[in-house]
């Protein structure tokens, strides 16, 4: 809103000892902490595939995404507030796609960590905020997206102990009057607390499975415009991880060549694996 940049302004103008930049930085950065509302900022990457993608089926073991993103853009534009619980796990692109499904339906997307959620502030407490992202995303008629949501309560007691928490209580009311199209995203390892009452809220459920090991070279040769270096492993790299680093890549001044940028995809992905082991300990 102009007001978030506006009133800093102002603000700084008067303490001659702030830089106005940092005075609008602090001032959206609050805003995001104290809605736990965050914007999808990452625009959908220009080399974008949906059929990169595929879904777990019971029946046929995998299947690719685009018909069931096809059907959710199509219910979204036909005013059916779906809501979609997405099993995943952090790299899997996950993001993307979601910002895809938004696009094709003409949607914002507004993205929220559970665990900002639950941060605790002197002006708002979490079931405040939950009822302010819902109410938010039906006023500006956004595609809301909730990624990691045990993170809600504590869920090392176990599934009841979770559901019964007050404030997973609050949010499955709100969440079942919602009239907009809503997702929430549980990892793979989180998909155990996750009670069948919890799931009834949704009318719409799927998990997404990693890259087989013969999609990573050539989604690499796609996404990076570079060969895929030969007699290279491909093993555990996710479509996340090249993602991130073609957006290193393109902040570079430097040219990159195919092993530096398969060197970066790596990285992305050594990273990707540390956060999730410390999530996993509590951090």
């Amino acid at each position: 809103a102009p007001r978030k940049i506006i009133t800093p302004l102002k603000s700084a103008a008067r303490r001659p000892n702030v830089d106005p930049l940092k005075a609008i930085e602090e001032r959206l950065r609050t805003n995001a902490i104290e809605l736990g509302r965050i914007q999808a900022a990452n625009p959908i990457p220009k080399e974008f595939c949906v059929d990169a993608y595929k879904f777990a089926s019971g029946q046929k073991g995998e299947e690719p995404a685009g018909k069931k993103v096809d059907r959710l853009a199509k219910m979204a534009k036909e005013k059916y507030p779906f809501s979609l619980f997405l099993q995943s796990a952090e790299g899997r692109g996950e993001k993307e796609l979601l910002a895809y499904v938004a696009e094709q339906a003409s949607l914002n997307m507004d993205y929220i960590n559970a665990s900002d959620l639950m941060v605790e502030s002197p002006l708002s407490d979490p079931m405040t905020k939950i009822s302010r992202i819902f109410e938010n995303a039906r006023n500006f008629k956004r595609m809301l997206v909730i990624n990691g949501i045990s993170d809600l309560a504590d869920y090392a007691s176990g599934p009841k102990a979770w559901q019964d928490d007050p404030i997973v209580q609050h949010f499955i009311r709100e969440a079942a009057r919602h009239n907009q199209p809503f997702v929430v995203v549980a990892n793979d390892d989180e998909r155990s607390i996750i009670s069948n009452q919890f799931l009834s809220i949704f009318s719409e459920k799927a998990a997404l499975v990693d890259l087989a090991e013969d999609q990573v070279p050539p989604l690499f040769e796609r996404i990076m415009g570079l060969q895929w270096p030969e007699d290279e492993a491909v093993k555990g790299i996710r479509l996340g991880d090249i993602y991130a680093a073609k957006q290193l890549i393109e902040r570079s001044p430097e040219k990159v060549e195919s092993s530096a940028a398969l060197h970066m995809v790596r990285e992305q992905q050594r990273l990707r694996v540390e956060h999730a082991q410390l999530r996993h300990i509590g951090f």
